[in-house]
């Protein structure tokens, strides 16, 4: 299994850009730039960070069709490809509420949504014209006017059983998001896998993203609270099947959304007691996170994706970890 980090674009461009050179010193497989919220562009930086390095592979983690059309998240991935042949991959999803919000994006429906994405910008990749309309977005005969020359593998950042499926019948990969105990991806992966036989692919195509937070240091009770809050967030906006197959009562689920549409700004031990983060999350010793990184490889993930935060960024050293971690693998 290949061990990733998300790099949060907050930084500057050459904090980004040494941070990752640093990374692929280490021998670090691959990193995520994300396309989400209104930090520096992505694609943007991830030209830059092309052209200075020349193994790491490179994410999107992730871009969505909701506030970037699908065919310029297409023609700015491939200018990137153009820079690192072989080492790009698209990570695409529905992003963050507050980010559409602010935009004024339309709605549809994600798994439909995500799909015709797909398959409209694996047509215009391949040179190709295509014709789709939906509520969010449509293509009317398009095409790029240049023939990427290199591949681009899409992959699928979601959490939501129908588009687990939807995945495994038409991405290259699926990012599945704050699965952290080993049977509940195991039953992700199985999902993914029979709906790529149903669709005539080879089960194992499709490449599993363990997305999850990574947190190792001996202050447990620090590692813990600095993700408590948004341990709150995504419980409250995970799909009920598979908060189920976390283990986590549909009560307190429910109990928990309530409390964060109030807006609140804070969440304690009664809320989200330790126990629920580490169903989503791995929390502990430098040991102990290799063990159960390893044990969501045995699952059946292809590539860890360490998962940052705003809350990790400001109060952790987010690098050192992934650097920690990255040679504890090995």
């Amino acid at each position: 299994m290949d061990f990733s980090f998300c790099a949060l674009p907050r930084q500057t461009s050459a904090e980004v850009i040494e941070m990752v050179q640093r990374a692929e010193q280490a021998g670090m497989p691959m990193v995520w730039v994300p396309d989400e919220t209104f930090m520096r562009d992505p694609y943007v930086l991830l030209g830059a960070i092309a052209a200075t390095t020349s193994r790491i592979r490179l994410g999107v983690g992730i871009a969505n069709p909701y506030t970037r059309h699908p065919i310029q998240i297409a023609r700015a991935v491939a200018t990137v490809a153009d820079l690192a042949a072989g080492r790009v991959v698209l990570g695409i999803g529905a992003g963050l509420k507050p980010t559409r919000k602010a935009m004024g994006a339309p709605d549809g429906d994600f798994t439909e949504t995500t799909r015709d994405a797909i398959l409209a910008m694996k047509a215009v990749l391949a040179g190709e014209r295509h014709t789709v309309a939906n509520d969010v977005f449509r293509f009317d005969d398009a095409h790029m006017e240049f023939r990427p020359k290199n591949p681009v593998d899409i992959y699928v950042a979601t959490t939501h059983p129908r588009a687990f499926r939807m995945a495994g019948e038409v991405a290259d990969g699926v990012i599945v998001g704050n699965v952290g105990r080993p049977e509940g991806l195991a039953a992700v992966t199985g999902w993914i896998r029979e709906a790529a036989a149903g669709a005539g692919r080879a089960p194992d195509a499709v490449k599993i993203v363990a997305w999850n937070f990574a947190l190792c240091g001996d202050d447990k009770a620090l590692l813990y609270d600095t993700i408590r809050l948004i341990t709150a967030r995504t419980i409250a906006n995970s799909h009920s099947k598979v908060t189920g197959m976390l283990g986590i009562d549909k009560a307190q689920v429910d109990t928990i959304r309530a409390v964060m549409r109030g807006g609140t700004a804070a969440v304690d031990r009664d809320l989200i007691p330790d126990d629920y983060i580490d169903r989503l999350a791995v929390v502990g010793s430098v040991e102990e996170c290799r063990a159960r990184i390893e044990s969501l490889g045995a699952a059946g993930a292809d590539i860890f994706g360490m998962r940052p935060s705003l809350e990790v960024l400001e109060r952790l050293d987010y690098e050192g970890m992934a650097h920690q971690l990255l040679a504890a693998l090995r």
